[in-house]
């Protein structure tokens, strides 16, 4: 967490320039885009909504879409939070666009800008850089928004999305000039409000202070970016690795978190650290660590960890029941403590994972 909370700046911005001005990327320590067909609907609701009402109101109160949490990383975006807005936002632009391809205005805000003559570039670039682990998130999202040919939840959000807007249209029976209207509405008058961060920590910071929906990103994902990082040319063998600990530890009854903390104790032992407990990211950050940099040993011991907890909560084992009764009585204590040793007593007395 940072200490300081640098160089905020929270300006709303229209779609316009919020998609036409900027470029983003996704790092790789977030989750996949998960919005479906639910949030989708609603939000198409919304903006039609809005449409009809601001037709008497002279735009007077513009629609909020939301916050996005963001930090500047060479001159891209960097997104904490606002990826699943920010990437809905794009299909239903490409479906609109579609729709309506004689509207350079929309073109320009889906795809990336010459630098110097300030003309689209061809062939298209998409203005999204996704860099999510697994899964080619990257190679979909840009099929989504310049070919529609790979079926995805990105594919399927931007045809609900075009069905939406041709079904409106012909119910609304809109003219060139109605869809001209709709259009300027919807650029110039939806705002999103960034809230920029000059750095990872203070943009996390905001994020987990006014995040109160969705999934939390949390210290896993985190060490996840990094290990991934650490495994250099072998990232395939990682990304199997990892997800094959995600499955094991969803089996489990603990969370990734929960394996972290027990895999700093077990760090902490055989460093001798006897000083107070830190967070987990300060732990695994401090200046000069290598607790992370061999993948292939953290990702060793966090089998260990999780057979560990599953090998003093399971029934189906040959402990001593004696052992196993007092482990179930722990369980239902109010705080993690009594976890600590013993975890890294297995830890420490199997040879592997399974072995004891």
């Amino acid at each position: 967490m940072a200490d300081v909370i640098t160089a905020i700046n929270a300006k709303p911005e229209t779609i316009k320039n919020f998609l036409g001005i900027h470029e983003y990327v996704i790092p790789d320590y977030q989750r996949p885009y998960s919005w479906g067909k639910d949030e989708c609907v609603k939000l198409w609701e919304d903006l039609t909504s809005f449409f009809e009402d601001s037709k008497s109101n002279n735009y007077e109160s513009p629609y909020f879409l939301g916050n996005i949490v963001i930090y500047n990383d060479n001159k891209k975006r960097c997104v904490v939070d606002g990826q699943q807005r920010l990437i809905t936002l794009n299909l239903l632009i490409r479906a609109l666009f579609n729709k309506c391809n004689s509207f350079t205005i929309l073109e320009r805000l889906l795809y990336r800008l010459s630098p110097i003559t300030g003309e689209i570039i061809k062939p298209y670039e998409i203005r999204i850089e996704h860099n999510v682990l697994g899964d080619d998130e990257n190679k979909k999202v840009n099929d989504a928004l310049l070919n529609q040919t790979i079926e995805s939840k990105y594919k399927e959000n931007y045809d609900l999305f075009y069905e939406r807007i041709v079904e409106y249209f012909q119910y609304q029976n809109f003219d060139a000039k109605q869809i001209e209207t709709f259009v300027l509405t919807l650029i110039d008058n939806v705002v999103v409000l960034p809230i920029e961060c000059t750095d990872f920590e203070s943009a996390l910071t905001i994020f987990e202070t006014i995040n109160n929906r969705g999934m939390d990103l949390n210290d896993s994902d985190i060490f996840k970016s990094k290990l991934y990082k650490f495994s250099s040319s072998e990232k395939d063998q990682f990304i199997k690795r990892w997800n094959e600990l995600v499955q094991n530890v969803a089996g489990s009854g603990l969370e990734l978190k929960n394996i972290f903390s027990h895999y700093m104790h077990v760090l902490r032992g055989k460093e001798k650290i006897v000083d107070s407990i830190v967070g987990l990211r300060k732990f695994y950050d401090q200046s000069g660590s290598t607790r992370l940099r061999n993948w292939e040993d953290v990702m060793n011991s966090l089998d260990k960890l999780v057979w560990g907890w599953n090998y003093i909560t399971n029934k189906e084992n040959d402990a001593s029941i004696e052992i196993l009764n007092w482990c179930r009585v722990l369980v239902k204590y109010p705080n993690s403590y009594w976890e600590y040793p013993i975890m890294t007593f297995l830890h420490e007395n199997a040879t592997k994972a399974g072995d004891v």
